[in-house]
């Protein structure tokens, strides 16, 4: 029991960097890049 707590937990964590990870990529971006990367993000929404 405690061992899948300590899974979500990492799991979450995982989540957690990979969000702030894309945040940090993104103020690095150009704003023609954001503007792709967004156009692309709806898209990928859009087809599931």
């Amino acid at each position: 029991m405690e061992k899948s707590r300590a899974q979500k937990d990492l799991a979450v964590w995982q989540l957690k960097v990979a969000k702030f990870q894309f945040v940090t990529l993104r103020q690095n971006m150009t704003p023609a890049e954001i503007y792709k990367a967004e156009h692309l993000e709806a898209a990928n929404e859009d087809s599931f």
